[in-house]
Protein backbone atom coordinates (compact mmCIF):
# COMPACT_ATOMS: atom_id res chain seq x y z
CA UNK A 1 0.00 0.00 0.00
CA UNK A 2 1.40 3.35 -0.99
CA UNK A 3 1.75 6.02 1.60
CA UNK A 4 -0.22 9.18 1.01
CA UNK A 5 0.87 12.71 1.81
CA UNK A 6 -0.63 14.37 4.84
CA UNK A 7 -3.46 16.56 3.66
CA UNK A 8 -3.74 20.26 4.37
CA UNK A 9 -6.83 19.47 6.45
CA UNK A 10 -4.82 17.16 8.67
CA UNK A 11 -2.20 19.81 9.33
CA UNK A 12 -4.96 22.35 9.93
CA UNK A 13 -6.61 20.06 12.48
CA UNK A 14 -3.32 19.62 14.36
CA UNK A 15 -2.79 23.38 14.33
CA UNK A 16 -6.29 24.00 15.70
CA UNK A 17 -5.79 21.32 18.35
CA UNK A 18 -2.61 22.99 19.60
CA UNK A 19 -4.11 26.48 19.35
CA UNK A 20 -7.18 25.45 21.33
CA UNK A 21 -4.92 24.17 24.07
CA UNK A 22 -2.73 27.26 23.70
CA UNK A 23 -5.58 29.73 24.27
CA UNK A 24 -6.02 28.09 27.68
CA UNK A 25 -2.33 27.84 28.58
CA UNK A 26 0.60 29.58 26.88
CA UNK A 27 -1.62 32.14 25.04
CA UNK A 28 -4.03 32.78 27.91
CA UNK A 29 -6.06 35.97 27.41
CA UNK A 30 -3.82 36.87 24.46
CA UNK A 31 -6.54 38.99 22.84
CA UNK A 32 -8.04 40.57 25.94
CA UNK A 33 -11.14 39.75 27.96
CA UNK A 34 -13.61 40.46 25.14
CA UNK A 35 -11.92 38.88 22.11
CA UNK A 36 -10.24 35.87 23.77
CA UNK A 37 -13.54 34.05 24.51
CA UNK A 38 -14.59 34.58 20.88
CA UNK A 39 -11.28 33.18 19.64
CA UNK A 40 -11.62 30.09 21.86
CA UNK A 41 -15.22 29.61 20.72
CA UNK A 42 -14.40 29.92 17.02
CA UNK A 43 -11.30 27.71 17.31
CA UNK A 44 -13.43 24.97 18.82
CA UNK A 45 -16.01 25.21 16.06
CA UNK A 46 -13.34 25.24 13.36
CA UNK A 47 -11.77 22.15 14.91
CA UNK A 48 -15.14 20.38 14.72
CA UNK A 49 -15.70 21.48 11.12
CA UNK A 50 -12.25 20.32 9.98
CA UNK A 51 -12.63 17.01 11.84
CA UNK A 52 -15.98 16.42 10.12
CA UNK A 53 -14.45 17.24 6.73
CA UNK A 54 -11.54 14.86 7.28
CA UNK A 55 -13.91 12.14 8.42
CA UNK A 56 -16.17 12.44 5.36
CA UNK A 57 -13.15 12.25 3.03
CA UNK A 58 -11.87 9.00 4.50
CA UNK A 59 -12.51 5.88 2.42
CA UNK A 60 -12.66 2.25 3.48
CA UNK A 61 -10.26 0.49 1.14
CA UNK A 62 -8.80 -2.15 3.41
CA UNK A 63 -9.74 -4.15 6.49
CA UNK A 64 -6.92 -5.48 8.65
CA UNK A 65 -6.75 -6.78 12.19
CA UNK A 66 -4.90 -4.82 14.84
CA UNK A 67 -1.92 -6.73 16.21
CA UNK A 68 -1.89 -7.50 19.93
CA UNK A 69 1.89 -7.13 20.06
CA UNK A 70 1.78 -3.54 18.80
CA UNK A 71 -0.93 -2.66 21.31
CA UNK A 72 1.14 -4.03 24.17
CA UNK A 73 4.15 -1.99 23.05
CA UNK A 74 2.03 1.16 22.85
CA UNK A 75 0.54 0.48 26.28
CA UNK A 76 4.02 -0.07 27.69
CA UNK A 77 5.33 3.22 26.31
CA UNK A 78 2.23 5.01 27.64
CA UNK A 79 2.77 3.58 31.12
CA UNK A 80 6.43 4.67 31.01
CA UNK A 81 5.44 8.24 30.13
CA UNK A 82 2.70 8.12 32.78
CA UNK A 83 5.12 7.12 35.52
CA UNK A 84 7.59 9.84 34.56
CA UNK A 85 4.90 12.50 34.48
CA UNK A 86 3.24 11.41 37.72
CA UNK A 87 6.54 12.10 39.52
CA UNK A 88 6.71 15.58 37.98
CA UNK A 89 3.00 16.12 38.69
CA UNK A 90 3.42 15.02 42.30
CA UNK A 91 6.20 17.54 42.88
CA UNK A 92 4.07 20.30 41.33
CA UNK A 93 0.93 19.75 43.42
CA UNK A 94 2.92 19.73 46.67
CA UNK A 95 3.18 23.51 46.29
CA UNK A 96 -0.58 23.80 46.74
CA UNK A 97 -1.81 23.25 50.26
CA UNK A 98 -5.17 21.54 50.65
CA UNK A 99 -6.87 24.29 52.62
CA UNK A 100 -10.42 25.62 52.36
CA UNK A 101 -9.09 29.19 52.62
CA UNK A 102 -7.53 28.77 49.16
CA UNK A 103 -10.05 26.40 47.59
CA UNK A 104 -12.81 24.35 49.18
CA UNK A 105 -13.08 21.80 46.32
CA UNK A 106 -10.84 19.06 47.73
CA UNK A 107 -11.67 19.75 51.42
CA UNK A 108 -15.34 19.35 50.49
CA UNK A 109 -14.67 16.04 48.73
CA UNK A 110 -12.80 14.86 51.83
CA UNK A 111 -15.69 15.93 54.02
CA UNK A 112 -18.18 13.82 52.03
CA UNK A 113 -16.06 10.68 52.27
CA UNK A 114 -15.06 11.06 55.91
CA UNK A 115 -18.70 11.49 56.91
CA UNK A 116 -19.70 8.44 54.88
CA UNK A 117 -16.98 6.31 56.48
CA UNK A 118 -18.06 7.50 59.93
CA UNK A 119 -21.67 6.56 59.22
CA UNK A 120 -22.85 10.16 59.01
CA UNK A 121 -25.02 11.78 56.34
CA UNK A 122 -22.55 13.12 53.73
CA UNK A 123 -24.89 15.87 52.49
CA UNK A 124 -25.08 17.66 55.84
CA UNK A 125 -23.93 21.32 55.73
CA UNK A 126 -20.18 21.85 55.99
CA UNK A 127 -18.95 24.60 58.24
CA UNK A 128 -15.73 26.30 57.17
CA UNK A 129 -13.98 29.27 58.77
CA UNK A 130 -16.36 32.10 57.91
CA UNK A 131 -18.87 30.37 55.62
CA UNK A 132 -21.11 27.34 55.29
CA UNK A 133 -21.22 25.02 52.29
CA UNK A 134 -24.44 23.20 51.44
CA UNK A 135 -23.19 20.11 49.59
CA UNK A 136 -24.25 20.02 45.94
CA UNK A 137 -21.93 17.42 44.41
CA UNK A 138 -23.63 14.47 42.78
CA UNK A 139 -22.49 11.03 43.90
CA UNK A 140 -19.92 10.17 41.25
CA UNK A 141 -18.18 13.49 41.76
CA UNK A 142 -17.10 12.51 45.25
CA UNK A 143 -17.59 8.80 45.96
CA UNK A 144 -14.68 7.59 43.74
CA UNK A 145 -12.41 9.28 46.27
CA UNK A 146 -13.33 6.73 48.89
CA UNK A 147 -10.41 4.80 47.41
CA UNK A 148 -7.68 7.40 48.07
CA UNK A 149 -9.35 8.26 51.37
CA UNK A 150 -9.07 4.65 52.55
CA UNK A 151 -5.57 4.20 51.09
CA UNK A 152 -4.47 7.67 52.26
CA UNK A 153 -3.44 8.69 48.76
CA UNK A 154 -3.50 12.28 47.58
CA UNK A 155 -6.86 12.86 45.85
CA UNK A 156 -5.11 14.75 43.05
CA UNK A 157 -2.83 11.81 42.22
CA UNK A 158 -5.86 9.54 42.10
CA UNK A 159 -7.56 11.95 39.67
CA UNK A 160 -4.50 11.78 37.41
CA UNK A 161 -4.58 7.96 37.55
CA UNK A 162 -8.26 7.90 36.48
CA UNK A 163 -7.40 10.26 33.63
CA UNK A 164 -4.59 7.94 32.53
CA UNK A 165 -6.96 4.98 32.45
CA UNK A 166 -9.54 6.86 30.37
CA UNK A 167 -6.96 8.14 27.87
CA UNK A 168 -5.43 4.69 27.44
CA UNK A 169 -8.89 3.20 26.85
CA UNK A 170 -9.65 5.92 24.27
CA UNK A 171 -6.32 5.33 22.54
CA UNK A 172 -6.68 1.55 22.38
CA UNK A 173 -10.29 1.70 21.20
CA UNK A 174 -9.30 4.08 18.40
CA UNK A 175 -5.97 2.57 17.35
CA UNK A 176 -5.70 1.62 13.68
CA UNK A 177 -2.91 -0.29 11.96
CA UNK A 178 -3.15 2.33 9.24
CA UNK A 179 -1.59 4.92 11.55
CA UNK A 180 1.97 5.75 10.62
CA UNK A 181 4.70 5.69 13.25
CA UNK A 182 4.50 9.50 13.39
CA UNK A 183 0.78 9.43 14.07
CA UNK A 184 1.16 6.76 16.75
CA UNK A 185 3.84 8.88 18.44
CA UNK A 186 1.94 12.18 18.23
CA UNK A 187 -1.25 10.68 19.61
CA UNK A 188 0.71 8.99 22.37
CA UNK A 189 2.55 12.15 23.38
CA UNK A 190 -0.30 14.65 23.09
CA UNK A 191 -2.08 13.89 26.42
CA UNK A 192 1.20 14.41 28.27
CA UNK A 193 1.79 17.64 26.36
CA UNK A 194 -1.74 18.64 27.41
CA UNK A 195 -0.98 17.93 31.08
CA UNK A 196 2.41 19.62 30.93
CA UNK A 197 0.99 22.85 29.49
CA UNK A 198 -1.47 23.21 32.35
CA UNK A 199 1.13 22.22 34.92
CA UNK A 200 3.52 24.79 33.50
CA UNK A 201 1.10 27.71 32.98
CA UNK A 202 -1.79 27.08 35.40
CA UNK A 203 -0.57 24.59 38.02
CA UNK A 204 -3.38 25.64 40.37
CA UNK A 205 -5.82 23.77 38.11
CA UNK A 206 -4.23 20.51 39.28
CA UNK A 207 -3.22 21.82 42.69
CA UNK A 208 -6.69 22.85 43.88
CA UNK A 209 -9.08 20.60 41.91
CA UNK A 210 -9.64 17.01 40.85
CA UNK A 211 -11.26 17.93 37.53
CA UNK A 212 -9.22 15.31 35.67
CA UNK A 213 -11.65 12.72 37.04
CA UNK A 214 -14.60 14.48 35.38
CA UNK A 215 -12.57 14.78 32.17
CA UNK A 216 -11.91 11.04 32.36
CA UNK A 217 -15.65 10.33 32.70
CA UNK A 218 -16.44 12.31 29.55
CA UNK A 219 -13.60 10.68 27.64
CA UNK A 220 -15.08 7.29 28.55
CA UNK A 221 -18.54 8.51 27.55
CA UNK A 222 -17.18 9.73 24.20
CA UNK A 223 -15.61 6.32 23.61
CA UNK A 224 -18.87 4.56 24.59
CA UNK A 225 -20.64 6.32 21.70
CA UNK A 226 -18.81 3.87 19.43
CA UNK A 227 -19.55 0.83 21.58
CA UNK A 228 -21.87 -2.00 20.55
CA UNK A 229 -22.39 -3.06 24.17
CA UNK A 230 -25.25 -1.28 25.88
CA UNK A 231 -23.89 -1.92 29.37
CA UNK A 232 -20.79 0.20 28.65
CA UNK A 233 -23.05 3.04 27.49
CA UNK A 234 -25.05 2.77 30.72
CA UNK A 235 -21.91 2.88 32.89
CA UNK A 236 -20.22 5.73 31.00
CA UNK A 237 -23.41 7.79 30.83
CA UNK A 238 -24.13 7.26 34.52
CA UNK A 239 -20.64 8.42 35.49
CA UNK A 240 -21.30 11.71 33.67
CA UNK A 241 -24.97 12.20 34.56
CA UNK A 242 -24.51 11.54 38.28
CA UNK A 243 -21.33 13.55 38.69
CA UNK A 244 -22.04 16.94 37.12
CA UNK A 245 -25.26 18.85 36.28
CA UNK A 246 -23.81 19.94 32.92
CA UNK A 247 -24.85 16.71 31.17
CA UNK A 248 -28.55 17.29 31.86
CA UNK A 249 -29.36 19.46 28.84
CA UNK A 250 -27.70 17.02 26.45
CA UNK A 251 -30.07 14.20 27.36
CA UNK A 252 -32.57 14.93 24.50
CA UNK A 253 -29.82 14.56 21.91
CA UNK A 254 -28.36 11.51 23.61
CA UNK A 255 -31.82 9.90 23.73
CA UNK A 256 -32.41 10.50 20.00
CA UNK A 257 -28.94 9.18 19.14
CA UNK A 258 -29.39 5.98 21.15
CA UNK A 259 -32.86 5.39 19.70
CA UNK A 260 -31.66 5.72 16.09
CA UNK A 261 -28.42 3.87 16.71
CA UNK A 262 -29.59 0.99 18.93
CA UNK A 263 -33.34 0.62 18.33
CA UNK A 264 -36.18 0.53 20.85
CA UNK A 265 -35.23 -2.67 22.66
CA UNK A 266 -31.62 -1.72 23.44
CA UNK A 267 -32.59 1.91 24.10
CA UNK A 268 -35.05 0.75 26.74
CA UNK A 269 -32.33 -1.31 28.41
CA UNK A 270 -30.03 1.73 28.45
CA UNK A 271 -32.70 4.03 29.90
CA UNK A 272 -33.68 1.52 32.58
CA UNK A 273 -30.02 0.88 33.40
CA UNK A 274 -29.28 4.59 33.85
CA UNK A 275 -32.37 5.07 36.03
CA UNK A 276 -31.44 2.06 38.18
CA UNK A 277 -27.90 3.40 38.69
CA UNK A 278 -29.35 6.79 39.71
CA UNK A 279 -31.69 5.15 42.21
CA UNK A 280 -28.89 3.08 43.70
CA UNK A 281 -26.20 5.75 43.98
CA UNK A 282 -28.19 8.93 44.69
CA UNK A 283 -31.95 8.70 45.24
CA UNK A 284 -32.25 5.75 47.64
CA UNK A 285 -29.15 6.32 49.80
CA UNK A 286 -29.42 10.13 50.06
CA UNK A 287 -32.67 11.66 48.78
CA UNK A 288 -34.76 9.30 50.92
CA UNK A 289 -33.00 10.81 53.94
CA UNK A 290 -33.28 14.40 52.68
CA UNK A 291 -35.67 14.85 49.70
CA UNK A 292 -34.42 18.42 49.21
CA UNK A 293 -30.74 17.57 48.91
CA UNK A 294 -30.77 18.11 45.13
CA UNK A 295 -32.75 21.36 44.99
CA UNK A 296 -30.91 22.78 48.01
CA UNK A 297 -27.61 22.06 46.28
CA UNK A 298 -28.74 23.85 43.13
CA UNK A 299 -29.90 26.87 45.16
CA UNK A 300 -26.60 27.04 47.01
CA UNK A 301 -24.65 26.89 43.74
CA UNK A 302 -26.72 29.77 42.35
CA UNK A 303 -26.17 31.87 45.47
CA UNK A 304 -22.45 31.11 45.66
CA UNK A 305 -22.03 32.23 42.04
CA UNK A 306 -22.88 35.81 43.01
CA UNK A 307 -19.88 35.86 45.34
CA UNK A 308 -17.62 34.94 42.45
CA UNK A 309 -18.75 38.11 40.64
CA UNK A 310 -17.66 40.44 43.44
CA UNK A 311 -14.69 42.58 42.38
CA UNK A 312 -11.38 42.26 44.15
CA UNK A 313 -8.26 44.41 43.96
CA UNK A 314 -8.07 43.75 40.21
CA UNK A 315 -10.29 45.21 37.50
CA UNK A 316 -12.39 42.08 37.32
CA UNK A 317 -13.40 39.26 39.69
CA UNK A 318 -10.72 36.58 39.48
CA UNK A 319 -12.68 34.14 37.28
CA UNK A 320 -14.52 36.66 35.10
CA UNK A 321 -11.63 38.55 33.53
CA UNK A 322 -9.35 35.69 32.46
CA UNK A 323 -10.63 35.43 28.90
CA UNK A 324 -12.30 32.00 29.19
CA UNK A 325 -15.98 32.80 28.84
CA UNK A 326 -18.64 35.31 27.85
CA UNK A 327 -19.68 36.11 31.44
CA UNK A 328 -17.51 39.23 31.21
CA UNK A 329 -19.96 40.70 28.67
CA UNK A 330 -22.82 40.42 31.16
CA UNK A 331 -20.58 41.80 33.90
CA UNK A 332 -19.61 44.89 31.89
CA UNK A 333 -22.57 45.63 29.62
CA UNK A 334 -25.75 44.39 31.25
CA UNK A 335 -27.45 47.07 33.34
CA UNK A 336 -28.61 46.04 36.77
CA UNK A 337 -27.47 44.83 40.15
CA UNK A 338 -24.80 42.14 40.49
CA UNK A 339 -27.50 39.57 41.26
CA UNK A 340 -29.44 40.59 38.13
CA UNK A 341 -26.32 40.32 35.98
CA UNK A 342 -25.61 36.81 37.27
CA UNK A 343 -29.24 35.82 36.74
CA UNK A 344 -29.24 37.14 33.15
CA UNK A 345 -26.01 35.29 32.36
CA UNK A 346 -27.47 32.11 33.86
CA UNK A 347 -30.63 32.44 31.77
CA UNK A 348 -28.59 32.82 28.59
CA UNK A 349 -26.41 29.90 29.62
CA UNK A 350 -29.36 27.56 30.21
CA UNK A 351 -31.27 28.81 27.18
CA UNK A 352 -28.36 28.38 24.77
CA UNK A 353 -27.47 24.98 26.20
CA UNK A 354 -31.02 23.72 25.65
CA UNK A 355 -31.17 25.36 22.21
CA UNK A 356 -27.91 23.82 20.97
CA UNK A 357 -28.99 20.38 22.21
CA UNK A 358 -32.30 20.65 20.32
CA UNK A 359 -30.58 21.93 17.17
CA UNK A 360 -28.18 18.98 17.29
CA UNK A 361 -31.20 16.69 17.62
CA UNK A 362 -32.88 18.21 14.55
CA UNK A 363 -29.71 17.97 12.45
CA UNK A 364 -29.21 14.36 13.50
CA UNK A 365 -32.78 13.37 12.59
CA UNK A 366 -32.61 15.31 9.31
CA UNK A 367 -29.21 14.01 8.18
CA UNK A 368 -29.26 10.58 9.82
CA UNK A 369 -29.68 8.59 6.62
CA UNK A 370 -26.88 10.38 4.78
CA UNK A 371 -24.36 10.46 7.64
CA UNK A 372 -21.28 8.34 7.15
CA UNK A 373 -21.17 7.34 10.80
CA UNK A 374 -23.65 8.40 13.46
CA UNK A 375 -21.22 7.85 16.33
CA UNK A 376 -18.68 10.31 14.99
CA UNK A 377 -21.39 12.93 14.55
CA UNK A 378 -22.46 12.29 18.16
CA UNK A 379 -18.85 12.83 19.27
CA UNK A 380 -18.70 16.16 17.42
CA UNK A 381 -22.09 17.08 18.86
CA UNK A 382 -20.73 16.42 22.35
CA UNK A 383 -17.87 18.80 21.62
CA UNK A 384 -20.20 21.52 20.29
CA UNK A 385 -22.52 21.23 23.28
CA UNK A 386 -19.75 21.63 25.84
CA UNK A 387 -18.13 24.38 23.83
CA UNK A 388 -21.37 26.35 24.20
CA UNK A 389 -22.08 25.20 27.74
CA UNK A 390 -18.73 26.22 29.21
CA UNK A 391 -18.36 29.37 27.11
CA UNK A 392 -21.56 30.84 28.55
CA UNK A 393 -21.43 29.44 32.08
CA UNK A 394 -21.86 32.21 34.65
CA UNK A 395 -18.69 31.33 36.56
CA UNK A 396 -16.08 30.36 33.93
CA UNK A 397 -13.57 28.55 36.12
CA UNK A 398 -10.55 27.58 34.05
CA UNK A 399 -10.61 23.99 35.28
CA UNK A 400 -14.04 23.50 33.69
CA UNK A 401 -12.45 24.03 30.27
CA UNK A 402 -10.62 20.73 30.68
CA UNK A 403 -13.79 18.86 29.67
CA UNK A 404 -14.19 20.23 26.11
CA UNK A 405 -10.41 19.94 25.67
CA UNK A 406 -10.63 16.31 26.72
CA UNK A 407 -13.32 15.66 24.11
CA UNK A 408 -11.01 17.18 21.47
CA UNK A 409 -8.50 14.51 22.46
CA UNK A 410 -10.99 11.75 21.61
CA UNK A 411 -11.80 13.43 18.28
CA UNK A 412 -8.05 13.48 17.58
CA UNK A 413 -7.82 9.76 18.31
CA UNK A 414 -10.81 8.87 16.13
CA UNK A 415 -9.35 10.52 13.02
CA UNK A 416 -6.85 9.01 10.60
CA UNK A 417 -4.71 12.03 9.78
CA UNK A 418 -1.85 10.37 7.93
CA UNK A 419 -3.64 7.70 5.96
CA UNK A 420 -6.22 7.48 3.19
CA UNK A 421 -7.57 4.24 4.63
CA UNK A 422 -9.97 3.78 7.47
CA UNK A 423 -10.43 0.74 9.72
CA UNK A 424 -13.33 0.05 11.97
CA UNK A 425 -12.57 1.26 15.51
CA UNK A 426 -12.34 -1.41 18.15
CA UNK A 427 -15.54 -1.43 20.20
CA UNK A 428 -15.72 -1.86 23.91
Amino acid sequence: MKKTKTSILSWLFLLLLVLELGWHTFFTNAFGVYVSPIVIFLTGFLLVAVAYKIHTKEKVVLQLKNTTKTKWIIAGVFVLFAVIFIVIYGQSIKKFEINSLYSDVIPTLMNYNKKLLQGEFPYAPIQYDGWTVYPNYLTFQWIPYLIPELLRIDYRLFALFIFYVAVLVAYMCSYSVQWSVAEIAIKLIYPFFFLWMFKDHHPDVFGYTTELTIVAFYILFAVSLFSKRWIWIVLATSLCLYSRFSFLFLLPFFGIFVLYQKGWKTSLKIVIGIIVVGLLVYVLPFMTIDPYVFTRGLSYYAEAAVGEWVSNAENYPSHIGRGFGFAVYFYDFFKGTLEEKVAMCRHWHIGLSIAVSLILCLIFVWKHKTMKQDSFYALLALKIYFLVFYSFIHVPYLYLQLVPLGISLVIFYKLNLFSSTKLKSQSL
